[in-house]
């Protein structure tokens, strides 16, 4: 009795270890198919890549994702602006009209290039070819609805170790912050009621390089903030993936099934 309840939880620890193999496998082929979606045969190569290239690969790809609707309301507003100009010269309005239409310009880029419908949020930010890829590598595996499920249990527990990860270093970040404010206003308040405060304070700067204490600050964490808000942007678009693709697995289980 002893013995099949030993061989029991050997070949139960080998399900749930294959499971979270399965899990891991998954969440590489999503970071490939989005990050490198060149196919390289070497292992070896592919496992240093996975952790010496891809950090950096997915903050560049973060901040693209970040910067295209700025790209796409650089286009729009520069059209509009250039279609108002050519009003402007042929008709040759007031300069009320001109103010009027730079604003209209903006607010019409704006709307067009942020207030998005869900739909075409979507399709943005995780375009159907790759949930399609990753699907066929999905059925590749010939795991049951239920391997599926347990699968993508194991896959939201990665997610959420992720998400902590981001939590913990925006509270980082914040506690920088407040330090920071914190010295700044101790090094200044003194001064702020007295009727030097141009001179002191000119003083504090040229004597202890200050400004170029807090220049370098300001950059480290708008890189810091930047990078956050990349590395989580990216990864967003990953989890996303792998959840449309394992849904779209189900189903196709559900329908055939059915049958």
């Amino acid at each position: 009795m002893a013995f099949y309840k030993v061989q029991q939880n050997t070949v139960n620890g080998e399900n749930a270890n294959m499971l979270y193999e399965n899990s891991l496998d998954i969440v590489k082929k999503a970071e490939s198919i989005i990050l490198m979606p060149i196919n390289i045969k070497f292992k070896w190569l592919h496992n240093f890549l996975r952790k010496n290239a891809y950090p950096l690969i997915l903050l560049m790809e973060g901040l693209l994702l970040l910067l295209k609707p700025i790209k796409k309301f650089a286009i729009v507003f520069s059209i509009l602006t250039i279609l108002f100009a050519i009003y402007i010269y042929y008709s040759t309005p007031g300069a009320a009209i001109l103010e009027s239409s730079m604003f209209f310009s903006f607010f019409i880029a704006l709307i067009l290039t942020h207030f998005l419908s869900p739909s075409v949020h979507a399709e943005l930010e995780v375009p159907p070819k790759d949930i399609d890829k990753l699907i066929a590598e999905i059925q590749g595996k010939k795991l049951s609805i239920r391997q599926l499920t347990l699968t993508k249990e194991n896959i939201i527990a990665i997610e959420n170790n992720f998400n902590n990860r981001i939590k913990t270093s925006k509270a980082f970040l914040i506690i920088l912050w407040s330090f920071f404010i914190f010295w700044l206003t101790q090094l200044y308040m003194p001064f702020l009621k007295s009727p030097e405060f141009a001179t002191s304070s000119k003083n504090i700067v040229n004597s202890n390089g200050t400004m170029i204490f807090i220049f370098i600050f300001l950059a480290v964490m708008l890189f810091g903030h930047s990078s956050l808000k990349s590395y989580s942007t990216i990864n967003k678009k990953i989890f996303a993936t792998i959840f449309y693709a394992i849904n779209d697995c189900m189903s196709i289980l559900d329908e055939n099934s059915c049958e």
